[in-house]
């Protein structure tokens, strides 16, 4: 029992390494399958992907800035999350389309996506707009920012998944959240759906 009162002792008092300030976490007392704040595991993805119908070339598009340093948060994070839910990733760059007009490439890249997700932080304004496109399409979109005033009062009725570069563990705590949530919308839609109002009928 000695380990574990010294691993309490430094959760509740962080202490500096070469002035690098240290706090370590009580893991023992978490569940298995719950890793860093909640973030689910592996094994919890693929027990809630069960039953799921994905077929192979399905697509998520990913709407995002492409500057540094979120557009590379595409290969750490975003990529290996859409993998991880067993769908193909596909981002709007000159990687994945060739010549031709790129409204037109991306349409169709959001079009044919089973489900798509959005990076609203820095108020992109290609990203909002591939997003209206989307939102018009009745695409479900999985929603991800690192700061609420970067979501747009129009938008906070969806879900939205936020989270914190200061935390150590930010980049796996999103990939598994978003890889979580990727498969929530497939499975209930209409929970990422933006919801139209047709207002002919008002």
């Amino acid at each position: 029992l000695r380990w574990r009162r010294l691993v309490w002792y430094f959760s509740l008092h962080p202490y500096r390494v070469a002035g690098i300030k240290i706090q370590l976490q009580p893991t023992f007392l978490l569940p298995k399958k719950i890793l860093w704040d909640g973030c689910e595991s592996s094994e919890y993805i693929e027990k809630l992907s069960s039953g799921l119908s994905i077929k192979s070339g399905d697509s998520c598009f990913v709407m995002m800035p492409f500057g540094s340093p979120i557009g590379e948060y595409y290969a750490s994070v975003y990529k290996p999350a859409i993998e991880k839910a067993n769908l193909t990733p596909v981002r709007a760059d000159n990687e994945i389309f060739g010549a031709g007009k790129i409204m037109d490439q991306v349409w169709a890249g959001i079009n044919a996506a089973k489900v798509l997700v959005a990076e609203l932080t820095t108020k992109n304004p290609n990203v909002f707009y591939e997003l209206g496109i989307a939102h018009a399409l009745q695409k479900p979109v999985v929603l991800v920012s690192s700061n609420e005033d970067d979501v747009p009062f129009d938008l906070k009725h969806i879900r939205v998944i936020y989270y914190d570069k200061n935390d150590p563990f930010w980049g796996q705590k999103l990939l598994n959240k978003v890889a979580e949530n990727i498969i929530s919308a497939l499975k209930n839609p209409e929970e990422a759906v933006f919801k139209m109002v047709d207002m002919r009928k008002k």
